[in-house]
């Protein structure tokens, strides 16, 4: 019974066979004249491989590679330099021992208030302590020695001094006016503070860096024309009138060179104009 089914599933495994060899799909499978369908994605040419310039073109940047990762890596781990300002700022502390207290003004461009314990190197003699003109020297000096800072390009030709103020205690206060080019920087001055031998303590003062892109002597309206745009202005007699040339600071920090051109009238009438000494604005 059990040899009888053997032969059996032989003789049915090998109808199936023959009736799938004569079958018309698996003739015309094994058709050799009938072309392959994936033949053409077989012979296909790897497109990169078919233009020799971008291939080229490849090769270099993947040799290129580790050294751009390199030089990527070297750049991430390097710091920029330090600006001059930021350098002068580091003196500066320095010099005061970690003391430093310093403020800026609205858009951090300026210091308006610096103190330190001590914010210079050198220290004026007993004799020179007595002389105004010592005092102000060792302030400009000072002005100078941190002049990145400060944004200034000559200290000692840019602040005229108002006031010498001496104190009991050996204290002195300098009292600067800001100029350029021999004109007042209008509303711009500053004060310095040294201690009883003669070394910068403190600063404090509004100022500008240095108006080096004002023109002051290509003036397209002279005085006399300002004195009238005033007048105009104003709308009625003046008692008295006068001006002078100076350079203006705007809102922006823009520095101009301007006629602030002075009107009185009665016993307390007191206007004062600003013309532009280019436009006449």
């Amino acid at each position: 019974m059990r040899i009888v089914k053997s032969h059996w599933l032989v003789a049915m495994l090998g109808c199936g066979l023959l009736a799938f060899g004569s079958s018309p799909q698996a003739s015309k499978t094994l058709d050799p004249n009938i072309k392959n369908p994936f033949a053409s994605k077989m012979k296909r040419e790897n497109p990169g491989l078919a233009q020799p310039e971008r291939r080229r073109a490849f090769e270099q940047d993947l040799a290129q590679l580790p050294a751009k990762i390199s030089a990527a890596r070297t750049g991430a781990l390097q710091k920029p330099a330090p600006s001059p300002r930021e350098l002068a700022l580091a003196r500066l502390s320095s010099l005061s021992g970690g003391s430093l207290k310093i403020f800026w003004n609205e858009n951090g461009s300026l210091p308006i208030f610096i103190k330190g314990y001590r914010l210079q190197e050198n220290k004026l003699a007993q004799a020179q302590i007595a002389s105004d003109a010592a005092l102000s020297q060792q302030a400009l000096a000072f002005l100078q020695e941190h002049a990145d800072l400060f944004r200034l390009q000559n200290p000692a030709q840019e602040f005229q001094v108002l006031t010498v103020q001496r104190e009991a205690s050996g204290m002195s206060h300098i009292h600067y006016q800001q100029v350029y080019q021999g004109l007042e920087v209008w509303g711009r001055d500053i004060r310095v503070h040294l201690d009883r031998n003669g070394v910068v303590e403190s600063f404090n003062g509004r100022y500008s860096a240095t108006p080096a892109s004002v023109a002051v002597n290509d003036l397209q309206v002279n005085q006399a024309r300002a004195e009238q745009i005033a007048r105009q202005a104003f709308g009625s007699p003046a008692d008295a009138i006068s001006s002078r040339l100076l350079i203006f600071i705007d809102e922006n920090e823009t520095p101009h060179a301007a006629w602030l051109v002075n009107l009185k009238k009665g016993l307390d009438g007191n206007w004062h104009y600003f013309v532009a000494a280019q436009t006449g604005a």
